[in-house]
This record gives structure tokens, C-alpha cells and sequence, in this order.
């Protein structure tokens, strides 16, 4: 952000139209204080750091927007970026340093392994829309400038709930139409606006020869974590849609799955729970050689899924409780291409990581 404000500034001929900056957070929740919304603080204390001179100038046409997410249970997870209305980028990764390397300088880094996807064309206006969605309405933080004293930033600036207002020149709502003839489709979901579920559900029970899945969740139920201790506390009947959408595809076109994912910590308590699940449903209906479960060797944050290596999904909404079912569940954003040259890097990447993870053991997990 910083190093576009030095380009607009050096150039501003470059720039007829302005440029306007938008980062809405999700308003997650910080549980040990019981508070919402304080990861804005650390974003403008960043852009400070970063070298950003100023929010807003008027001669320049220069605007940066920081919003909270309009609510707090549920809170937004989703993870996308539209650029001038032509490009979009769906990810499961986070702005955070835990994505980079453990070798990164900031000594902060996990090697925690995720996907983003890059799109141009049409799609990204249907991204655009859904941003515009979720912007609209949502809490903007409004600053004096970019000097707070004593960096306190929550008593230096205020938030103004719901004035965040969806505005753009006409050039960033504009189609773009590129040579190739991929599909895409941009999905949201929200609580009460669940179409990302919808279309997932499908393309899985679509399947007609194999489905292969990166996702750091594999669970049911929020509950069922007991059944760590409590062998059969759950069965099928606490599962979630994805799951059952698997089970039907696998009974009816005997669908082989390949399902890579974590034994970390809660994630991996709970994948550990919904895979034995799994498979003594499997069991009961004769399919256990159609289903193979590995554990990554190291940090995974992914969320993406490719079936009959003709659909790939990359995105933020987790096979977990937290993402799926109607009324309930977080803000998720997914985009789903048919795209050769998207597949074609997720086959390469899946399969090297396939090759050196490891077994699933019951009951065994790691913590980290």
C-alpha cells in the first residue's frame, strides 16, 4: 500500500481516476479479552511503519479504507482481493507472518502451507459484488492522521458503525472479457445467504471417478471432539453436508477420495474424530478401499478440493462446522475453475505433498 501511494504521488498522470485503497477485517474475536474488532489497530499501526504518509488526499484522488466486519458472531473468514474490477484472488492465508517461512527474518514465520488463486476476467466482477456485499453497511474507522500519541491508536481514532459505503468510477464496474474460455465462479457464503454450501455440495456429488482434498478440516460436528475419549459418541448423524455429500457420490459412482489434512492440535483432535467416523461408515457399506486419509508432516492451513481433476476449489471455507449449514457458520469466500493451468498446479503441488505425509493413527495427534 505504501509503495502505491509513492507511484500515485510520483505519478498521478498514471492515475486519471485516483485510487482507492478498502481493507475490511472480520471482526474476529479476541477470547482472552472478550472484545471484537482490535486487529484494526494493528493495521494501522503497520501502514504507519510501512512508510503510508497519509490516509486521504483529495489532490492526488488518493483514499485508504479500513472497515470492521458488520458482526461478531459470526464473524467474516473470508480471504479475497479485487483489483480494478478486472482481477481477483481468492486464498485460505491470512495477512499474518505465520505463512512464511520458519527461516523468515521476522522470526515469526511456521512454514504454514496455503493456497491462493488469481484470476482475470468476468468473474472478478461477480467478486466485486460480493466484496461490495460485505463492505456495505460495515464499520469504518475514521483517524485524525497517521501520529497517534503513544501509538493508542483506540483513543486516537474512532469507529463509525456502519458508515462504510460501497462506491466506485464507472471503468472498475466494467466486464472484461480475456482470450480464454475457462469457468469460473465466484462464491460466497453467509449465514443466511449459504450458496458457497450449495454449489460445493454439488460439484462433489458431480463426481464420477475421484475427488482429491487438501483441507487442514475434516470434522463433524462441534460436539464430537468428546469422541476423542468417547469411542462412537458420534456417528454419520452428526455430520456435516460435505461429508454426506461424499458418502452418497462414493455409494453411488464408487468415487475413489483422497483426503490430505492436519493432526495438529484442536484441528487435528477433531479430524482424527470425524475420519474414524468416516471410515466405519465406509465400513458398514463395503467402500473402505475407495477412501485414503494422510496427515501433512508439517503446518497446513489449505482449503481447496479438485474432483475428477476437471474442477478445482480454492478458498477460505473449511470442511468444519464453522463453515457449513443453514443459519449458522462464518462469511466464506471460494473461487471454482475449470481453468488447465489452475489444475494443473494443484495436481503437481497435491501430489508432492501426498507423497511425504504420513499415516492416519487413530487418536494420535500433535501439538504445536
Amino acid at each position: 500500500v505504501a509503495a502505491l501511494y509513492d507511484r500515485v504521488k510520483a505519478h498521478p498522470e498514471n492515475y486519471p481516476r485516483g485510487m482507492t485503497v478498502r481493507i475490511l477485517l472480520g471482526n474476529y474475536p479476541e477470547l482472552a479479552t472478550f472484545s471484537w474488532g482490535d486487529q484494526v489497530w494493528n493495521v494501522m499501526d503497520v501502514l504507519r511503519k510501512a512508510g503510508l504518509p497519509e490516509m486521504e488526499n483529495p489532490e492526488l484522488g488518493w483514499k485508504v479504507e479500513l472497515a470492521n466486519f458488520d458482526g461478531q458472531n459470526p464473524h467474516s473468514h473470508a480471504k479475497f482481493l479485487i483489483i480494478d474490477g478486472k482481477k481477483v484472488m481468492a486464498a485460505g492465508y491470512n495477512y499474518s507472518y505465520l505463512h512464511f517461512s520458519r527461516k523468515h527474518p521476522s522470526g515469526q514465520g511456521v512454514s504454514l502451507v496455503d493456497y491462493g488463486m488469481f484470476m482475470r476476467g468476468p468473474v472478478a466482477q461477480d467478486a466485486l459484488a460480493d466484496y461490495d456485499d460485505l463492505w456495505e453497511g460495515s464499520n469504518l474507522v475514521q483517524c485524525p492522521g497517521l501520529d497517534p500519541p503513544k501509538e493508542d491508536w483506540d483513543r486516537y481514532c474512532t469507529i463509525a458503525d456502519g458508515a462504510a459505503t460501497a462506491t466506485h468510477v464507472p471503468e472498475v464496474t466494467l466486464y472484461h472479457p480475456t482470450p480464454a474460455d475457462d469457468v469460473a465462479f465466484s462464491l460466497l457464503r453467509t449465514y443466511n445467504r449459504p450458496e458457497s454450501d450449495k454449489a460445493l455440495d454439488a460439484l462433489i456429488r458431480s463426481a464420477q471417478d475421484h475427488i482429491d482434498i487438501f483441507e487442514v478440516n475434516f470434522s463433524l460436528e462441534v460436539y464430537c471432539s468428546l469422541g476423542i475419549i468417547m469411542e462412537d459418541f458420534c456417528s454419520m448423524d452428526d455430520s456435516l453436508p460435505y461429508m454426506q455429500a461424499l458418502l452418497d457420490v462414493m455409494e453411488r459412482n464408487q468415487v475413489h477420495i483422497r483426503v490430505l489434512t492436519t493432526d495438529v492440535n484442536m484441528n487435528g483432535i477433531e479430524n482424527s474424530v470425524a475420519i474414524e467416523t468416516f471410515r466405519k461408515a465406509l465400513a458398514r457399506r463395503g467402500l473402505s478401499h475407495l477412501a485414503e486419509f494422510r496427515y501433512y508432516q508439517g503446518r497446513m492451513h489449505t482449503k481447496a478440493f479438485l474432483v475428477d481433476d476437471a474442477f478445482l476449489v480454492v478458498g477460505s471455507q473449511n470442511f468444519h462446522y464453522s463453515a457449513w449449514g443453514d443459519g449458522q457458520g462464518l462469511v466464506e469466500y471460494n473461487l471454482a475453475t475449470n481453468s488447465d493451468e489452475a489444475i494443473s498446479e494443484f495436481q503437481e503441488s497435491f501430489e508432492y505433498y501426498w507423497e511425504h505425509s504420513k499415516p492416519v493413527i487413530p487418536g494420535k495427534v500433535r501439538s504445536e
